[in-house]
């Protein structure tokens, strides 16, 4: 074994296993020389038989788990880690694999106690810190996680896989210059890694680099061309030509049945941009089903937890007189909070806003409403409104304002385009009295379809895999906005994203009024504004407005019928306007 025979290995291992067929030690021997030699049944049968000879030894099922995982058995790799993890709590490499499994499985959160736990029991081993930096990254923590990863560069400068996640951290930190160091570093370290130069092609996607970043991307195709994500990204910002090969290749890794069912999803994505980009429209909706219908599989969701959280939510807001009396000692920070549903036109709004003298664009910075949430939060439920003294509002704006200024520090106005800001709209009115917000709305017969037809971070937006349940989504937030309306007059102004199109000029002059600021022609030039932008709509902000995408729910109508009965009586009864029709100016 030691000397890399592996054939004689097995050969003497399963001579040794005859004549001691109970013993647990043999039988990892053989599975791992079969392991080595590809032999991936066997060695699964072989290692099964390992830990089923001597469940307390934590190492054959960890190495059952090893082969498992690397032949993309996720499910089986998990119990597999599991059964080394309670036979040996302490093994280090058990729990980091078993997080990683999870990870791999779309359940970072899952995966999170068993890297801790590993990162504490190992704290001088860089590989459970890496894990661990990889999963706050994932569960979009990235302050924890650039804390974590330092701690694994300072004891191993040299990995590579290390200095790749640092700059993802940085990046989501807003620190491009630094996460591009650390992404060149890793590739200085290993030119073909993908994580380095994915992560590099979607900063310089980010930062509206298109042309550099192309390359990049199709390196990553190379290096890793079983990984659909990288595909669907790239297309984010890519519009196919006929003569470009990659619908034919995507078409032919979604229908290769080794491909992952997270890998085919990506490609479901990218193939349904490609076909609307050659306008072969006819083609489009059986990939979406499949795509969305396999993100379901992936991540369940049922929408009556949509529809109690708000039901819970309003409650809790009611029985309270708004819009309630001065917080003493109230923050006096005078954010512009731009919300309302993904794909409904807030990204445009805020690349509008932030193209201002006087503003910084923040993104989409979650903050505002994890702080709302946790002061309502009690026990199981939502305590009532009423029931919360002012200090405890004060000091919710105080944190937020805190937040902001260690994030921009020399910035005078800062947009917020955390779109579910909507929920706690008079909560955070209290908190911030100065704070401005813009509510984007946008035909949701364009704007649902254009959140199916997307791919999201995953485990985000899990209602928008089902068209019923995105119409139900909708009804959700038409009640909220209607509950502030009657109970917060005139505290939001309100963008539909078609006369925004269609009169630009005019509702630009409201929208920068409603913020209080003095008007700026550059508002207008919003496209030419190089800021980072951080969203599926990064490649359209930066193109002058267009009306191209409205309508486009009428290519699909056939196909629309659940989405449509779910809307009920907000269903549009007629289109907005009539337009040309282009997918990729929908932001």
């Amino acid at each position: 074994m030691a000397a890399g025979r592996f054939a004689e290995a097995e050969l003497l291992a399963a001579s040794l296993l005859s004549r001691h067929p109970r013993s647990a030690a043999v039988a990892n021997l053989l599975a791992t020389a079969q392991a080595r030699q590809g032999k991936t049944e066997a060695a699964i049968a072989s290692f099964g038989k390992a830990a089923a000879l001597d469940p307390e030894d934590p190492e054959p099922a960890n190495n059952l788990g090893q082969v498992l995982m690397d032949a993309g058995r996720l499910p089986e790799a998990i119990e597999a880690f599991r059964g080394a993890v309670v036979a040996g709590p302490c093994m280090v490499p058990a729990l980091v694999n078993l997080a990683l499994a999870m990870q791999r499985s779309g359940k970072p959160a899952a995966a999170l106690p068993y890297a801790r736990r590993a990162a504490m029991l190992a704290p001088k081993d860089p590989v459970p810190l890496v894990s661990l930096g990889n999963i706050y990254s994932l569960l979009r923590d990235p302050a924890r996680a650039e804390e974590v990863l330092a701690r694994a560069l300072a004891l191993a400068p040299e990995r590579a896989d290390a200095q790749a996640l640092m700059g993802q951290a940085l990046t989501h930190l807003g620190r491009d210059d630094e996460a591009m160091q650390h992404y060149d570093r890793a590739l200085a370290l290993k030119p073909d890694l993908p994580l380095a130069v994915t992560g590099k092609a979607g900063l310089l996607q980010t930062l509206g680099r298109f042309d550099e970043a192309e390359p990049w991307f199709r390196r990553a195709f190379r290096l890793d061309p079983a990984n659909g994500e990288h595909y669907s990204t790239f297309l984010v910002t890519h519009k196919v030509t006929p003569d470009d090969p990659i619908l034919d290749e995507m078409i032919a890794r979604f229908d290769d049945p080794a491909t992952s069912d997270a890998s085919r999803i990506s490609f479901g994505f990218g193939i349904v941009k490609a076909l609307e980009d050659l306008k072969q429209y006819d083609r489009v909706f059986p990939y979406l089903r499949a795509a969305n219908d396999l993100t379901r599989k992936l991540h369940p969701y049922d929408i009556e937890t949509r529809r109690s959280r708000v039901a819970a939510l309003l409650e809790a807001m009611s029985g309270f007189d708004w819009p309630g009396a001065p917080v003493p000692g109230a923050s006096d920070l005078a954010p512009i909070f731009v919300t309302g549903l993904p794909r409904s036109g807030t990204t445009l709004v805020e690349q509008i806003i932030a193209s201002h003298s006087t503003v910084t664009g923040g993104g989409e910075l979650n903050i505002a409403s994890q702080l709302a949430t946790k002061l309502l939060t009690q026990g199981n439920g939502l305590r009532r409104m009423a029931k919360i003294a002012p200090a405890d509002i004060a000091a919710l704006g105080e944190d937020y304002a805190a937040s902001l200024r260690r994030r921009f520090p020399d910035a005078a106005r800062v947009t917020d385009k955390s779109i579910q800001s909507y929920m706690h709209m008079g909560l955070l009115k209290l908190a911030l009295p100065k704070a401005r917000f813009v509510v984007v709305r946008r035909d949701p017969r364009d704007n649902l379809l254009s959140i199916y037809r997307n791919k999201f971070v995953d485990g985000t937006h899990l209602y928008s895999n089902s068209l019923a349940d995105l119409g139900a989504y909708y009804r959700t937030f038409h009640e909220v906005l209607e509950f502030w309306r009657a109970r917060l007059p005139g505290a939001f102004h309100e963008v539909q994203y078609e006369a925004l199109v269609a009169n630009p000029e005019e509702e630009t002059r409201k929208l920068i009024a409603a913020c209080g600021l003095d008007w700026e022609d550059a508002c207008l030039n919003f496209h030419q504004n190089t800021r980072k932008v951080d969203t599926l709509s990064v490649f359209q902000v930066r193109q002058p407005m267009s009306k191209a995408s409205l309508n486009a729910w009428r290519r699909y109508e056939q196909h629309l019928g659940e989405m449509f009965e779910a809307l009920g009586d907000l269903l549009p009864m007629d289109a907005p306007m009539d337009a040309p029709m282009d997918s990729n100016a929908a932001v």
